[in-house]
């Protein structure tokens, strides 16, 4: 059935008919829609070392070449406790999620990490915690928008706050007014 009219550039369409009532081989081999082994885990919360009591401890379970399946996470504290953390799934990449605990002891954090019902690879993490290094008295803070007098309302001034010989740890600003509302200020 070849035509004359037919060169090397032409394409060939073949349909393939299988009958309605074609069954799967007992015992033949599917691939499976879940594969826990393809979850990928990673990010400081998840790492042996360089955690610190008090800093928050995030990493990402990423499940993109795994399908389909649910996630589970336990964050266990030295003393055999569960500790809070927040997972959310990241919109800008598919099928990424963000998780955050903040440790609040010293000592080896658990960190389990269930993907379809099995657990992902390197899951148990082993978690190392330190206490933390810092000393807030060595922190302090000047400028004009700390002093008593020559602050305007409604003008934006401002002040310098320094860490120096503080250690590490996050800095947080909390502002109250005469009435003594609170507003936290982004550092």
């Amino acid at each position: 059935m070849a035509s004359p009219h037919v060169d090397d550039l032409s394409v060939m369409t073949y349909v393939s008919q299988f009958p309605a009532q074609a069954k799967l081989k007992p015992g033949a081999p599917l691939r499976p829609k879940t594969n826990a082994n393809k979850v990928r885990v990673f990010g400081k919360g998840v790492e042996a070392t360089g955690n610190m009591v008090g800093s928050p401890a995030p990493f990402t379970i990423d499940t993109f070449s795994a399908g389909g399946g649910d996630i589970k996470v336990t964050v266990e504290t030295p003393r055999g406790k569960q500790e809070p953390f927040k997972l959310e799934e990241n919109l800008q990449k598919a099928k990424t999620y963000s998780c955050t605990y903040t440790p609040t002891v010293e000592g080896t954090y658990v960190v389990k990490v269930i993907f379809a019902g099995k657990e992902v690879p390197k899951s148990p993490f082993k978690v190392g915690v330190a206490a933390s290094k810092s000393d807030p008295s060595k922190c302090s803070a000047k400028g004009p928008g700390l002093e008593s007098a020559g602050v305007v309302a409604n003008k934006a001034t401002y002040f310098d706050i320094f860490t120096a010989g503080a250690g590490p740890g996050a800095v947080n600003v909390v502002i109250a007014d005469p009435d003594g509302k609170t507003n936290t200020v982004p550092v």
